[in-house]
Order: structure tokens, then C-alpha cells, then sequence
């Protein structure tokens, strides 16, 4: 004799849900991808170059391929970055942040040369000759970026808060080369006011906001705004 037996559905339900299933997984950390090509002032790729992503988790080190492309996943924060091969320029970007799972595009041009270190005096004038300088410009929320410019002709001060920087004309084409968070600039020559945090670019100007959009123009204004770019004229 066989007997039927009758499981209430809510019973039924629950033995599913409870055998029936894999355990949930664990929740993964989000990401970002970042990727580039370096070229030189030729628009030649260089295969072989070591770029670097740092913060305080950890540092990761990718090499440019055949085509000279790098990327990477990441986790979603704050980095440096860096890329170097012998023979070119040093490229350094300052803090930047990504706080979203986005895709993230940095094309790098290295100029041909050493990093150079070298001070002058004028006769109508402090100017100097260098490599880099940085600026603090933090966001309200705490986050230390920096305004970076690299820069292969003469930099020059006026009083003690506007300073002008002007790029190598004499043989190798090196301009100057700005930074901020994601955004990036390169001109011939770029001024930058410490109080207002404005810049001015002229001549070949080519700026890429946060999202990768380029803009070209002979001469272009920008505001540094709490971790932001933002197009003046």
C-alpha cells in the first residue's frame, strides 16, 4: 500500500530555496579598465614600455605590447602613474581617481631624450630649466590631487603666484605637458595662475577631458575646480 503525502507549498518553497541553490558568492570588488598606446613625437608606437599604477593596496606594472598598447584592471581608487623606457622622456601622472566601473583611456606621447634637471639666471629675470613642477589643488572632499607640468624649455615667474612654462623648440619636439586627475593638456606654451588656479594654453593646444574627449585649438583657458577641468574659452 503506497501514501500519498501532501507538502504544503510554502514548505515545498523553502527546501528549495535552502538545497535546491548554490551559496551566494562572495561580492567581488569593482573595477576599471585602463588603457593607452605610447607613441613618439612621430606617432611611432614603442613596444616595451613599463607602466606603473600605484597607491596605497598596491603597484602594478604593465609593458607595452608590439602595437604599444598597455591595460590593466584595477580596483576602483586612487593612483600614480608612471611610464619609462630608455631612451625617452619620463612620463608621470599625478593622483588621479576612479570611483566607477568605467573604461579609462590614457594615450601617452614620450619625447626623445633625458630627463634633464638644469637652472639658469636671466638678465632680466629668475627663469629656469627643468623637468617638472607641481601645484597642490585638492578637492573639497580631501582627495590631495595635484596640478603637474612637465616641461623641456624655460619656466618663468611672475611675483609669487603666476608662473609660465614654454616647450623644447630646439631640436626635439617636446611641449609642455599638464596634468590634473584624468584630464591632460599639451601645448607649446602654458601659464599657470596659483590664486585663480586658471590655465592658459596657446599654440597646438590639445586637451582630453575626463571622459577621453579631445579638444585642438591655437589657444585654449581652463578652471581647476574641485578635482575638475573645467573649458573657460
Amino acid at each position: 500500500m503506497q501514501f500519498a503525502i501532501s507538502i504544503p507549498p510554502a514548505v515545498l518553497l523553502f527546501c528549495i530555496n535552502l538545497f535546491g541553490q548554490s551559496a551566494t558568492p562572495a561580492t567581488q570588488p569593482q573595477t576599471f579598465h585602463v588603457r593607452g598606446t605610447i607613441t613618439d613625437p612621430l606617432e611611432a608606437v614603442i613596444p616595451g614600455v613599463k607602466v606603473t599604477f600605484q597607491n596605497e593596496q598596491l603597484s602594478r606594472t604593465e609593458t607595452t605590447n608590439n602595437v604599444g598598447v598597455y591595460e590593466a584592471d584595477l580596483p576602483l581608487g586612487n593612483y600614480t602613474m608612471t611610464a619609462q623606457s630608455p631612451g625617452f622622456r619620463f612620463y608621470r601622472r599625478p593622483l588621479f581617481r576612479v570611483a566607477s566601473p568605467v573604461n579609462v583611456r590614457f594615450d601617452i606621447i614620450l619625447p626623445v631624450g633625458k630627463n634633464i634637471n638644469r637652472v639658469a639666471v636671466g638678465t632680466t629675470g629668475p627663469f629656469s630649466y627643468c623637468d617638472e613642477e607641481s601645484f597642490p589643488a585638492p578637492s573639497r572632499d580631501g582627495v590631495p590631487f595635484q596640478l603637474y607640468i612637465r616641461y623641456g624649455g624655460i619656466r618663468t615667474q611672475t611675483g609669487e603666484t603666476h608662473f609660465a612654462y614654454a616647450g623644447d623648440k630646439t631640436g626635439s619636439d617636446d611641449p609642455v605637458f599638464v596634468a590634473y586627475n584624468r584630464f591632460s593638456l599639451r601645448a607649446d606654451a602654458v601659464s599657470y595662475d596659483v590664486i585663480e588656479r586658471t590655465i592658459k594654453a596657446r599654440g597646438n593646444v590639445v586637451a582630453v577631458n575626463e571622459l577621453g574627449e579631445t579638444q585642438r585649438a591655437e589657444s585654449m583657458t581652463f578652471k581647476i575646480e574641485d578635482g575638475q577641468v573645467i573649458v573657460l574659452r
